[in-house]
């Protein structure tokens, strides 16, 4: 009943209570089904509610597909898949222009040093949710690992690889994986975006492309090979050269100083 209430604050609670609930437990996760809570969880991740409303449900959402095959089809049957990915590009609701992850991450640094507002930590949150639930649908499923990647939700989960949270950073990395495994498409799709943001003139998004490739290289051996065949390990050694700033500038004006 929660859920259909009229104020976000009781949305928010009924949300975080059904995730308490369901957590760790397939009889409870079938309950909230039957009960028809996985629609009314996907209708709040629209626009017209709050972002704590929107994080919540993501959440809830996450808990209620993990490890639950049947709560997986359903949400992405209810069409759950396509706001997830819209929450996570920062389009609340509804898909908004397609980015690269490289442009994706300059504009949200762009957004987080114009504002130190409680929104802006809202709003990564989020995205972490999204990211969580997006990683809880996808994983073992090969039908929603598709659907994830055909409703462009591998930019924005690689452009999260380069948010401030270590939590975001961490359920990114493990929807990536998730998407990657056992699907070679995918994972040449991961691979050349990431290497493509290690690519930029963006010193800032080239330091959270390298971030990234430790993740996913650190995942699998699969990944390894992708990021290798994309390009990647030229790249990064290139990002050691002296002459642009790299990690031997340090190490040289170290030994300079004794």
């Amino acid at each position: 009943a929660l859920l259909g209430e009229e104020d976000d604050n009781a949305r928010r609670q009924g949300a975080g209570a059904i995730a308490a609930l369901c957590s760790g437990n397939s009889d409870n996760k079938d309950a909230i089904e039957k009960f028809k809570g996985i629609s009314k969880l996907v209708s709040l991740l629209e626009s017209s509610f709050g972002p704590q409303v929107c994080a919540e449900a993501a959440a809830a959402l996450a808990v209620l597909a993990r490890d639950h095959a049947k709560n997986q089809d359903q949400i992405a049957a209810l069409g759950g898949i396509e706001p997830l990915v819209a929450l996570l590009q920062g389009n609340q609701g509804k898909q908004g222009k397609q980015l690269n992850a490289s442009a994706m991450s300059r504009r949200f640094s762009r957004e987080w040093s114009a504002a130190e507002t409680a929104g802006v930590s809202e709003r990564e949150r989020v995205m972490e949710e999204a990211a969580s639930a997006l990683w809880s649908l996808s994983s073992q499923h090969p039908k929603n690992q598709v659907a994830v990647a055909d409703a462009n939700g591998i930019p924005p989960l690689v452009a999260a690889l380069g948010l401030r949270s270590a939590r975001a950073q961490e359920q990114a990395a493990g929807a990536l994986a998730s998407l990657a495994l056992d699907n070679a498409k995918n994972e040449r799709s991961i691979a050349g975006l990431v290497v493509e943001f290690l690519a930029s003139d963006d010193k800032a998004a080239a330091a959270k492309a390298a971030r990234a490739i430790s993740r996913l290289a650190s995942a699998n051996a699969s990944n390894q090979r992708s990021l290798a065949e994309a390009g990647g390990i030229a790249l990064l050694v290139n990002k050691l050269d002296v002459a642009d700033g790299g990690v031997g500038v340090k190490h040289r004006r170290h030994r300079h100083e004794h």
